[in-house]
């Protein structure tokens, strides 16, 4: 049965015992690479590929930043899609017609990579509760109520 030797090293040695597992230290992280039977290495999600699956990522993004549009509902946010050629964010004042919104607007994003809507934030969980219903020691937030006096005994 073959065997695997683990190596705990500062940089990645240039001739590689083959079949092995090498540890490399790289400021607070460790990568790892797995080298072949003839020595040759394999990154095993290092730092370097990760950031290039991140630039990889991000290219589909313009320059200068997604733009933010708004438009009043799904519908006209839909409408959109024939002339969107690149990331875009949009606002939409009335969500409702999306299934998991019930009333309110929404914040969505299109990635064009995937040709889909990427729903960001609504306004349903962003309910702050009525201004009414607060006074000096109580604030409403979403149903709930927070005392002050909690926040002032330095959990906060």
């Amino acid at each position: 049965m073959p065997s695997i030797t683990f190596h705990k090293v500062a940089a990645l040695p240039t001739t590689l015992e083959p079949g092995a597992l090498y540890f490399v230290q790289n400021g607070a992280f460790a990568e790892a690479y797995l080298s072949t039977l003839t020595g040759e290495p394999r990154a095993i999600g290092n730092s370097a590929m990760v950031n290039a699956l991140i630039v990889e990522a991000l290219s589909s993004l313009p320059s200068g930043g997604a733009p933010i549009l708004f438009v009043a509902d799904i519908a006209a946010r839909n409408a959109l899609v024939p002339s969107l050629t690149q990331a875009a964010l949009v606002r939409v004042q009335d969500a409702s017609a999306d299934v998991g919104i019930n009333a309110g607007g929404a914040l969505y994003a299109w990635n064009p990579a995937g040709m889909t809507w990427i729903k960001l934030a609504e306004d349903e969980s962003m309910d702050l509760g009525s201004m009414a219903n607060q006074d000096a020691n109580n604030v409403a937030i979403g149903g709930g109520v927070i005392n002050n006096t909690v926040m002032d005994g330095g959990f906060f």
